[in-house]
């Protein structure tokens, strides 16, 4: 019984000592990685410190008063606090957790994200690149509201996903899912309004694979910045009362780095979501009925009265809607 003793007091003396050790690494990383992200100078950091707890099990990291700012750009994040958190038995798996409020600044203007929960999870494969596996963003309830008006952008549950794609290299599989939308009330009044639209969008939902041009690793951006190669759009779609938008497609880059494909777009209620276009000063006064004439004209279902469907080309450098040229093709990379 002694010995069994004696074993015990040794192991948890070592793990103890495991346990210190590495708080001491994640805290030696974790001023490390600020520093080089100031050193950069693209983004400012500051905070009112910083504390690393949760012996035996855990390692709880919090940050207080935490703001993050783009230098170039000015957009900028704070929070009163902010968490995450690491089994001490599986490091390359982490959680974060955001407070109930947040405040954002873009454009000059402050804006305040409220919800009741939003937490990500995020794990790296045990190997020496830190490789990404999957990563998970959940935010229940969040509403965005605008400093200077009592207007607010609501939905009852937010998803955001990735993960590595298990048969592509360099490849990661996109998911986003937005449920019961409410519009702020401006904007609603704008877009309907004699209230013909329920109150809330059902869905926005996109599930799509992108191919990078570099796998995403602690070694990523090193030396050029990450770029598309390839994007797979398996299913987008959008839902509001009976305007529904959907689409699929694949474009990828070509030598030069330009996008070459094809993207399939469907809208059923296309013509109430052009005078919804409209009235809300997204299309210049008139310039709807030539729209509307040139929808018919390209419209791939005739068949379908309500809906319309027009493909999206790009090929040799080039853009056009069906047979309506655009203009040159976007570029995937540099």
């Amino acid at each position: 019984m002694r010995w069994l003793t004696i074993i015990v007091a040794v192991m948890a003396a070592i793990y103890g000592g495991y346990w210190f050790y590495t708080r001491g690494a994640v805290e030696d990383g974790i001023a490390t990685a600020l520093a080089q992200a100031e050193a950069a100078g693209r983004v400012e950091i500051s905070h009112e410190g910083w504390r690393t707890t949760g012996f035996p099990s855990r390692f709880d990291t919090t940050f207080d008063a935490l703001r993050i700012e783009d230098r170039a750009s000015g957009l900028a994040w704070q929070a009163p606090w902010f968490q995450v958190f690491a089994l001490s038995y599986r490091p390359n798996e982490v959680i974060a957790v955001w407070p109930d409020s947040q405040t954002l600044v873009a454009g000059g203007q402050e804006m305040r994200l409220a919800s009741e929960r939003m937490r990500a999870s995020a794990r790296v494969r045990p190997n020496t690149a830190l490789s990404f596996d999957r990563a998970t963003l959940e935010v229940d309830a969040p509403r965005l509201s605008w400093a200077q008006d009592e207007a607010e952008l609501a939905a009852a549950r937010l998803l955001a996903a990735m993960r590595s794609a298990p048969d592509l290299a360099n490849g990661y599989d996109l998911f986003f899912e937005a449920q019961s939308i409410s519009l702020p009330a401006p904007l609603r009044a704008e877009l309907d309004p004699e209230g013909d639209l329920p109150p809330l969008i059902g869905q926005v939902r996109m599930d799509a694979t992108a191919r990078l041009d570099q796998p995403l690793d602690r070694f990523a951006g090193a030396e050029t910045p990450v770029a598309a190669e390839a994007l797979t759009l398996r299913e987008f779609g959008a839902q509001w009362g009976d305007i529904a938008l959907s689409g699929i497609g694949e474009v990828t880059a070509d030598a030069a780095g330009v996008a070459q494909g094809s993207l399939t777009l469907s809208i059923t209620g296309w013509r109430e979501a052009l005078d919804m276009a409209a009235r809300a000063g997204l299309v210049e006064e008139g310039f709807d009925v030539t729209l509307a004439n040139m929808g018919e004209q390209l419209d791939e279902t005739p068949q379908i009265p309500e809906t319309l469907t027009v493909t999206l080309v790009m090929e040799q450098g080039r853009a056009r809607l069906g047979p309506l040229p655009l203009g040159p093709a976007p570029r995937l990379r540099p």
